[in-house]
């Protein structure tokens, strides 16, 4: 007894398949050395390097020394936004690094962006 299977395409299975791809300008913002009490503010560039639609669920800053300020929260493939973020130098000394991070539908659900300074009285 003989079988023949005949198999006419092969489709591999994408575990990002669905899930929308974040890209930054860059990840790190540093504004040098800053003077205690100083309001600084830097924008970063967020584009949705996928084929499918990024919807940005939330936006967590690390502490009340940050705010931050979104252009839009649903990108079509292609398209970018503003993510404006302002930080706070009264209450902070020496070497800092603060984290914003963004919940959307990409892979790992999350990814951040940060800001350092250097603050001196």
């Amino acid at each position: 007894l003989e079988r023949k299977i005949e198999i006419q395409s092969v489709r591999f299975a994408n575990k990002t398949s669905g899930l929308a791809e974040i890209k930054f300008d860059k990840a790190i913002h540093d504004f040098g050395p800053a003077k205690k009490g100083t309001k600084l503010s830097h924008e970063f560039k967020i584009t949705n390097s996928s084929d499918t639609t990024l919807i940005i669920e939330e936006i967590i800053a690390e502490c009340g020394c940050t705010n931050f300020e979104i252009g839009q929260s649903i990108l079509a493939p292609g398209e970018s936004t503003k993510l404006k973020v302002d930080l706070d130098t009264d209450q902070l000394i020496g070497k800092t690094v603060k984290q914003i991070t963004i919940k959307a539908n990409i892979e790992n659900g999350s990814k951040s962006v940060s800001l350092t300074t250097e603050v001196a009285n």
